[in-house]
């Protein structure tokens, strides 16, 4: 799949930053009647980055909270979108 995820440096294999926007639009679809666990998802992949941040051409901290968060789909309180 051209849209993997290669670690430490949070690439996509199309050579964008990981998720790119195919990658990411295809998790919106494979998640979008379950957005808690998209978020918990993308939760788990925050504590790989973390692990991933002293190992050489790791992006930094914020670069990595950007590419994982940012683009996920605002939560409200109670669970709904």
């Amino acid at each position: 799949m051209a849209h993997q995820l290669s670690r430490p440096a949070w690439r996509c294999g199309c050579g964008e930053p990981w998720p790119c926007a195919v990658r990411r639009a295809q998790l919106l679809e494979d998640y979008s009647d379950r957005p808690l666990q998209l978020h918990l998802l993308m939760g788990g992949y925050v504590a790989d980055a973390l692990a991933d941040l002293d190992r050489p051409g790791a992006p930094d901290a914020e670069t990595l909270r950007r590419q994982l968060h940012e683009w996920l789909p605002p939560r409200t309180p109670g669970g709904s979108r």
